[in-house]
């Protein structure tokens, strides 16, 4: 587990994913840059890394997000890609639209 200011980021993985130092780093170091704004706001941030082999072998990595807010509902999104880095790229740029939405509602009441 790893903390961000008030925000925490808890990393799993299944076998298949090989979570090392530079796959830990990655995953912090673009989370803290992508959610920077709302850290505030996320008291802690789930993520889930696996590998969705399809019958082809090809490897599809998944990246799931759960993002939990103070006074608000988890927040969950994720994403694919044949390249992890990638996966959890585009799982943050969903995150990221999600939160803005949700708490641009927010502050409009």
């Amino acid at each position: 587990m790893y903390s961000l200011a008030t925000m925490q980021i808890m990393i799993n993985s299944d076998s298949s994913v090989n979570v090392d130092e530079r796959v830990q780093e990655y995953v912090t170091d673009t989370t803290h840059n992508a959610l920077a704004r709302f850290e505030t706001n996320i008291t802690t941030l789930k993520v889930h890394l696996s590998d969705e082999a399809n019958k082809k072998s090809h490897r599809i990595f998944k990246c799931n997000l759960e993002a939990r807010l103070e006074h608000m509902k988890p927040t969950a999104v994720s994403a694919e890609s044949d390249n992890l880095d990638a996966a959890i790229d585009d799982a943050l740029v969903k995150l990221t639209h999600h939160l803005d939405r949700a708490l641009g509602k927010i502050k409009s009441h």
